[in-house]
């Protein structure tokens, strides 16, 4: 993938765990390039729980006319563990709901498209679209 670097819009933003075992898989697979990348412990937590990253998605996104952010979680997350004692996928589908929610409210026009990470039986990185009704 070529980049042009007087390019200053990107229709893209990812938000994932700064995890090393799953940032650069992830967006690599999920291949929405151009984009901007927030690698950020716990991803969809650390919104919730973090004002200044709120700040910088609606700092990127004004910046570089952002117009889908794809928020990605992965099970067995450190910081999910460290903060919250535990790492469930019913909490991992709670807190994406919440973040989507939070980013659109706060950013009208904005889409965001969630994801739940897991690795195969066979040490694949799965990356699963999560709906919310």
């Amino acid at each position: 993938m070529e980049i042009a670097f007087s390019q200053h819009q990107f229709d893209n933003g990812v938000i994932t765990c700064s995890d090393g075992r799953f940032s650069v898989p992830v967006v690599t697979q999920l291949n929405v390039y151009p984009l901007d990348v927030l690698a950020i412990p716990g991803a969809s937590l650390k919104v919730l729980r973090d004002p200044s990253v709120m700040a910088d998605i609606e700092l990127l996104t004004e910046l570089h006319g952002i117009q889908v952010w794809h928020v990605v979680d992965h099970i067995d997350c450190g910081y999910f563990k460290k903060e919250l004692g535990e790492d469930s996928e019913k909490l991992h589908l709670d807190n994406l709901r919440k973040a989507k929610e939070l980013i659109e409210s706060k950013l009208p026009g904005v889409s965001v498209v969630t994801w739940l990470a897991t690795v195969t039986s066979d040490n694949q990185l799965e990356l699963k679209p999560v709906s919310f009704k």
